[in-house]
């Protein structure tokens, strides 16, 4: 399975439930959606911890789309946002290091 039809796939799984939404409502397609989650995975960072998260998320898509199994999401789910977080506020992140390390 290629990266775009892992990202069409996600697209297609959310939308029912993106669709079906009325609090919030979410007026832009998941198409839109699933090609920014993938624009923020081709995303490098300076950390080795979250390096390799965009290969293991989508290998983790793979897995699901293949197997049937989240199994392989679940690690991801957890550093997802710290991933995120280094492209929004750098310092925050820094900060969540340090203390993670005392």
């Amino acid at each position: 399975m290629t990266l775009a039809e892992i990202q069409q796939r996600v697209a297609d799984e959310a939308r029912l439930s993106f669709e079906l939404s009325v609090d919030p409502h979410y007026p832009v397609s998941t198409d839109v959606y699933a090609s920014a989650l993938f624009e923020v995975l081709k995303c490098r960072v300076e950390n080795s911890d979250l390096e390799a998260l965009s290969d293991e998320i989508i290998s983790g898509f793979r897995a699901y789309f293949d197997e049937g199994s989240l199994r392989p999401l679940l690690p991801g789910v957890e550093n997802f946002p710290k991933f995120l977080l280094i492209f929004i506020d750098a310092e925050k992140f820094r900060r969540l290091e340090e203390r993670a390390e005392e």
